[in-house]
């Protein structure tokens, strides 16, 4: 009766250590095997620039000129496709210039990219945004200044800041944050 519980006894503890013991960590194994092909997308395709050329008061001879340019910056985004693919997209960040001229006379100009602005303070917005457009909104008069509205956003979604960009007839520029969305 002893032999019986000894072997019983030994076979329940070879039972219990063989539950226990490590099996293979099939997340890992699951992970390299599931994306077995990715691709990397650039949005747009290719560098771009645009330019804006408008005049913003015809009588005076001002006109002001707004260019965006592609810069080597990218806000990554990933995205499974299906259980086999992964694709890397790579959203182009863009440094914005407003020039104001007078008469062809170079007045002002100022150069921005999104890090320049100072007033979002959140580092992990700035890693994931681009600058998103930069545009003529028109004469405030209370300001006494031509109002340009620059966006930085989180690409494909709502995650933004706006800011108005104020110039002067002098070719100075105040940058003020709108809104936050």
């Amino acid at each position: 009766m002893i032999y019986r519980n000894v072997i019983f006894s030994t076979l329940l503890l070879l039972e219990l250590l063989a539950c226990n013991a490590s099996q293979p960590d099939m997340k890992e194994e699951t992970r390299e095997k599931a994306f077995s092909d990715s691709q990397i997308v650039y949005h747009p395709l290719q560098k771009d620039s645009f330019k804006v050329d408008t005049r913003v008061d015809l009588e005076r001879g001002y006109r002001m000129q707004i260019d965006r340019v592609a810069i080597e910056a990218f806000s990554e985004k990933e995205e499974k496709t299906d259980s086999h693919t992964l694709v890397l997209n790579r959203f182009r960040d863009y440094k914005s210039t407003i020039r104001l001229f007078k008469n062809d006379s170079l007045l002002g100009e100022q150069s921005w990219v999104k890090s320049d602005f100072s007033q979002i303070g959140d580092p992990e917005f700035i890693q994931q945004a681009i600058t998103h457009n930069t545009w003529y909104s028109g004469y405030d008069r209370e300001k006494q200044a031509w109002r340009v509205i620059h966006a930085i956003a989180v690409p494909d979604t709502d995650w933004s800041y706006w800011f108005s960009i104020y110039v002067t007839d002098k070719g100075e520029f105040n940058v003020e944050l709108d809104e936050i969305e």
